[in-house]
Order: structure tokens, then C-alpha cells, then sequence
């Protein structure tokens, strides 16, 4: 029998730098274009990185209450199929989709909104289903939320 192939990993660099006092990565995904990286910490940012791990973009989330408090944890992030989009699944229990464009410095605005009962834990936005978003939420439920209507069943 052929001997087992191993993986080799080798540090290249680092790409988020670290921050005073505690400030954790909750979040971090790669778009399947292969083209950005988003990453997120307890500070709400999303930071946007290039295929080369260079910092190109950062936007702050916005709270499920405009008027309410920034003291939510943002549990998730997944890109759309195409790569234009950013699902945001958050602790204070809404998934935001923000439209961030194909080229860097284009206006990114939330193009869809799913207000839930409660905390979103997870989500993933299936490869084959643009406008379907899959999350879940702390009470155990898996829903999926319907971009053409903003409907999650």
C-alpha cells in the first residue's frame, strides 16, 4: 500500500495583528471566489482581506435595534455563492446581509434582514442555493431564510 500523503502547514504571516486587552476572532470566512477574507472581533468590525491576506476594506456592524445598544457578538459569517455578499449572523438575534460588490471600495449597504426570537448561534449559505441562508438559533432551531422575501421558515 501507498503510504498516507501528510498535510504540511507552514506559517506565512500574520494577518489580523492583535489588539490591547482581550478582543477575540469570533468569526472568519473565505469567499468562494477565493478572492476576500473577512474576519471579526469582539470589537464588531468586519475586516476585509485580499486573496493575499493585505487589508483592503473594515465596516462596523450595525445592532438588530438602530437605537439599541452595540453589545452584541457577531456567531457567524458566510459569503454568497458569487462572492458579493456577507450573511452576518449576530447574538442579538437577527442575520444581516450586506451587499459588499465584486471590487474593493464599493458601497456596501444591507440588502436583506432576518429578525429572529432568538440569538443566532451558525450559518452557512449553501454553494448551490443563491438565495437561501441557512442559520441556526440557541434554542436549537435550523431555519432558512429566503432572500427574495426576507422570510425564514
Amino acid at each position: 500500500a501507498a503510504p498516507a500523503a501528510t498535510m504540511q502547514l507552514r506559517f506565512l504571516k500574520t494577518v489580523l495583528q492583535p489588539a490591547e486587552g482581550i478582543q477575540k476572532c469570533t468569526s472568519i470566512t473565505w469567499s468562494p471566489n477565493s478572492k476576500r477574507m473577512a474576519a471579526v472581533t469582539t470589537d464588531r468590525v468586519v475586516q476585509l482581506f485580499d486573496e493575499h491576506g493585505e487589508k483592503k476594506d473594515k465596516f462596523s456592524t450595525k445592532p438588530a435595534d438602530p437605537a439599541g445598544p452595540k453589545n452584541f457578538v457577531v456567531r457567524g459569517m458566510a459569503f454568497s455563492p458569487d462572492s458579493t455578499k456577507l450573511a452576518i449572523g449576530q447574538s442579538d438575534n437577527i442575520v444581516f446581509v450586506y451587499k459588499l460588490g465584486l471590487e474593493w471600495g464599493e458601497k456596501k449597504s444591507i440588502c436583506n434582514k432576518f429578525l429572529q426570537h432568538s440569538a443566532i448561534t451558525a450559518l452557512v449559505w449553501p454553494s448551490n442555493r443563491h438565495n437561501e441562508l441557512v442559520f441556526s438559533l440557541s434554542e436549537g432551531k435550523v431555519k432558512v431564510g429566503a432572500l427574495k422575501t426576507n422570510k425564514a421558515s
